[in-house]
């Protein structure tokens, strides 16, 4: 599964069905909507969009081919009929797999693991359409390595927030109370003592600062950040050497 780039739509390869499903997403409210099934798909496996996400490319486990969608005319059927073979991503293994997983680079080429094979394929020209894509199966030499069927997954865009440092994994040391909410909630953080001080960040989900400010630990404040419309943000609380995160819903 893959988000598209400018962060309005999501794909899924679902192999033991045979198909491939296209969601509309919003990324400031986190709803899923409209799904559309591209069917006759079978073994569906890599996904991946264009730069522009204007194109969907497709792979199937234990087949070499790989498949470029065109999404310009978002009717379905328009979709379907804009299936092209763009070229194979072969690979020689006694398993018979062939084309694995697809990933666009910071370079926004797409990259697909071949397996057991010491190369990676590339599109190099993603936002092209067929052949003028620029496909290349000894794309990228991995050396004395090899890929197999997958390559680590990252988000579409490096505008969206990748990682966090020293993030505590422990949920329990920051609540939010109520989450849901219409706007006004309480930040509970377990071991921290009434006036100490703590630095406060929301931001949405592209990692955009909507609130920053540094202010007192009181268990009976009532925050009122009003100004943030309805949607899904992160709420990232520093202590000294700690860095706690959490997110809230704001629905009104």
């Amino acid at each position: 599964m893959t988000i598209s780039p400018d962060g309005t739509k999501i794909a899924s390869a679902v192999l033991s069905d045979g198909f491939i499903e296209l969601l509309d997403f919003n990324m400031q409210t986190g709803v899923i909507s409209n799904s559309r099934i591209i069917p006759d798909f079978p073994d569906a496996w890599g996904i991946a969009f264009s730069p522009s996400s204007k194109l969907l490319y497709a792979t199937r486990w234990w087949s070499d081919s790989v498949f470029q969608y065109n999404l310009a005319d978002t009717t379905l059927s328009s979709i379907i009929a804009s299936k092209l073979l763009v070229d194979h991503a072969t690979a020689s293994n006694s398993y018979n797999y062939q084309a694995g997983y697809i990933q666009i680079g910071p370079d926004n080429k797409l990259y697909i693991a071949r397996y057991q094979t010491h190369y990676l394929a590339v599109i190099n020209s993603p936002d092209m359409i067929g052949l003028e894509c620029s496909f290349e199966n000894n794309g990228v030499y991995l050396g004395p390595g090899y890929s197999t069927a997958g390559i680590s997954r990252s988000p579409s865009s490096l505008t969206f927030p990748v990682s966090v440092q020293n993030i505590s994994r422990q949920h329990q040391e920051l609540k939010i109370i109520p989450n849901p909410s219409s706007g006004n909630f309480r930040i509970f953080v377990n071991g921290l003592s009434v006036n100490s001080q703590y630095n406060l960040k929301i931001t949405d989900l592209t990692g955009k600062t909507l609130i920053q400010k540094t202010q007192k630990y009181l268990t009976n404040e009532n925050l009122t950040p009003n100004e943030l419309p309805e949607g899904v943000y992160f709420v990232t609380v520093e202590i000294k050497d700690k860095v706690l995160r959490t997110k809230i819903s704001i629905i009104k």
